[in-house]
């Protein structure tokens, strides 16, 4: 029988071992004018994994038609490669509806400490039921949060955010960067211990050293303007007022 010379092997990363000419790209000599489409070379490799592979021994084997008029050849190739896979890679995160306070993210987070805050992002590959992550496949990169100016206590500030969300993979080639949007709102500072007690000075005017009670609620490194509009009811004693409070974040 005239022997079938195996040259290449390569084939696309699917967690599988087992190759075909029929899915796979081989190449092989040989055979007789015309008689290639009745030729199938199936084999397996050693491991799954993306890059240069040891094809099993004796794991090469002929099919088709006109398998029957030849055998495989001990000078065909050893090793093949495994090349990423180009299926298409999709990244969700259901944040619709979710708000966050400011100061639940800063400048400088951890990855894993954004991910706690805003869920954990699901990873799908087309065709796939699996999860990639858990498998090991695809792994996170890199959770950022972008186009923004950090406060002065190094914050992210208030407004409709980004956070993208980067992935990694040594087997899969086609990865996106995604970005979410997410809602940061004002914090909410307590003005019930607001002080704006003043001696009588003959004038219904506001005191001008008002204690609003707040400086333990502002975050350190932030300048926070505080202002109190109104006035007494009368330049009395015992005069009584409802003055209007304001805080105004500096760069905000």
């Amino acid at each position: 029988k005239a022997e079938i010379e195996v040259k290449s092997v390569t084939k696309k990363f699917n967690r599988d071992v087992n190759f075909s000419s029929t899915t796979d790209t081989i190449v092989f000599t040989g055979y007789v004018a015309g008689e290639e489409d009745g030729i199938e070379v199936a084999g397996a490799f050693e491991n799954s994994s993306v890059g240069t592979q040891n094809i099993v021994v004796d794991s090469l084997k002929l099919s088709g038609v006109n398998a029957s008029n030849y055998v495989v050849s001990a000078a065909s190739v050893k090793t093949g490669t495994i090349e990423k896979s180009e299926a298409k890679v999709s990244i969700s995160l259901d944040i619709s509806g979710k708000t966050f306070v400011y100061g639940t993210f800063a400048h400088e987070m951890l990855d894993a400490d954004i991910l706690a805050e805003v869920g954990t992002p699901v990873v799908s590959i087309e065709g796939e039921t699996i999860n990639p992550i858990e498998l090991g496949l695809i792994s996170i990169a890199k959770v950022e949060f972008v186009d923004y100016t950090a406060t002065g206590a190094g914050l992210i500030p208030v407004g409709t955010r980004k956070v993208k969300i980067t992935l990694s993979s040594e087997s899969y080639a086609n990865l996106p960067e995604q970005e979410f949007e997410v809602v940061i709102t004002p914090m909410l500072l307590d003005f019930s211990d607001v002080k704006l007690d003043k001696e009588y000075d003959g004038n219904t005017l506001l005191p001008t050293n008002v204690e609003f009670g707040i400086d333990a609620m502002i975050k350190a490194g932030d300048i926070v303007t505080v202002s109190a509009t109104g006035e007494f009811t009368s330049e009395m004693p015992g005069a009584t007022t409802t003055a209007e409070t304001r805080a105004v974040l500096a760069g905000a």
